[in-house]
């Protein structure tokens, strides 16, 4: 086995091509029959690709180019794919390769070590990356598209334009990753740590992201609708201009999320944390906001005809201009509401606790559903018309 393993790493060093691939076959073959070598030979081989695809481009050029791989490192990354034993104990390193535009398709890289290495534009459909370490690599545009990535660490990668849709990336991390424009939509990123990441304009329509950390994440104009948020945390995140049009969130956390002039219609909010969340000008048409815990929330100019707001926490919400009209606040708290010029048709005031509010009118809460039970300042009270209101 010693001198197979020697005339394999001499073919490996030849000037010809024909002998380095008949080298990197012959190393395969040893490693096959005797797995306890397979370290030694796997750090042969991915020192083999290390050094004919060293990553050199500057980061302002790591988009560019049409370049390849060649035949003799495209066999040694197929070997190192058809590898039987598991990495764990001596890891594949292939960090820092240029790998732009290689098919790896189908490719097992499991567990593998690409730290900084470029990617872009490369084929990586269905590759197996679970527990993979992807920080930092370049998958500009890269098809990633029914890829294993669970557990993987992607941090600080920039995705940007890639195509993520039906990738599996539960519990991976990718805080500070930049996916802009990254398609990842019915993509399963349950539990990911997103920290800090920019997913603007990103398209993740029927993704589950339950339980992700996402705290400041940036997802600014991007497409969330249908998607499952269930327990996810998004305090302070960006959510300007997106798109949750039936997206469950129910338990989510939002404080301080910005969701200005969102589109949230008939979004789940239950239980959800919205204090001091900015979501002016918000559709928010026939949301279920049951539960929420919403004080100090901005909802001036937001659509909540038909919402359900049962039994939520609204002191000091800010409803100026909003249409609550049809809506349900039964059995809510709205001490110091601000309601100028808001839209109250039907709404349903009945059990709910409205002392101190500002801005509202005899007439606004004339064409509302009250009962004995709803709690007004004693003016309201006092006015002959709400008596007569609650007293029916």
């Amino acid at each position: 086995m010693t001198d197979r393993y020697a005339t394999a790493v001499d073919l490996l060093a030849s000037d010809s091509e024909v002998k380095r691939l008949g080298g990197i076959y012959a190393l395969e073959r040893i490693m096959r029959d005797s797995p306890k070598d397979s370290a030694t030979i796997l750090e042969v081989l991915t020192a083999f690709v290390r050094r004919n695809t060293k990553a050199t481009l500057s980061q302002d050029d790591r988009n560019g180019g049409d370049l390849g791989i060649s035949d003799e490192v495209m066999a040694a990354l197929t070997v190192i794919s058809r590898r039987q034993t598991r990495t764990t104990g001596f890891p594949v390193d292939l960090r820092n390769c240029d790998l732009r535009n290689a098919n790896l398709s189908q490719f097992n890289l499991r567990e593998v070590i690409l730290k900084g290495s470029l990617l872009q534009k490369a084929n990586l459909r269905g590759v197996d990356f679970q527990g993979a370490d992807l920080s930092g690599t370049n998958l500009y545009q890269a098809r990633l598209d029914g890829a294993n990535l669970i557990e993987c660490n992607l941090r600080g990668a920039k995705i940007e334009l890639a195509n993520l849709e039906l990738t599996q990336m539960k519990g991976a991390d990718l805080r500070r990753a930049n996916a802009r424009h990254a398609r990842m939509n019915r993509a399963n990123l349950d539990g990911a740590k997103l920290e800090g990441g920019i997913f603007s304009s990103c398209h993740l329509s029927g993704a589950s992201l339950r339980g992700v950390r996402a705290r400041e994440v940036d997802f600014r104009s991007s497409y969330l609708s249908h998607t499952d948020l269930t327990g996810a945390d998004l305090k302070n995140a960006l959510l300007q201009k997106s798109d949750l049009e039936k997206s469950n969130l129910t338990d989510a956390i939002l404080a301080n999320a910005q969701l200005v002039d969102s589109e949230l219609r008939a979004a789940n909010f239950g239980s959800a944390d919205l204090s001091a969340a900015n979501i002016a000008r918000a559709d928010m048409r026939n949301c279920n906001l049951d539960g929420v815990v919403a004080m100090y929330a901005q909802l001036n100019g937001c659509n909540l005809a038909g919402a359900k707001m049962r039994k939520a926490l609204l002191v000091q919400v800010n409803l100026a201009g909003a249409d609550i009209r049809g809506a349900d606040f039964s059995d809510s708290t709205l001490h110091s509401a601000h309601m100028k010029e808001a839209l109250t048709d039907g709404a349903n005031f009945c059990g709910a606790s409205m002392l101190s509010i500002t801005g509202a009118t005899v007439e606004m809460l004339m064409v509302t559903k009250l009962d004995e039970r709803t709690s007004l300042d004693i003016e309201f009270k006092n006015a002959d018309q709400i008596k007569n209101l609650i007293r029916d």
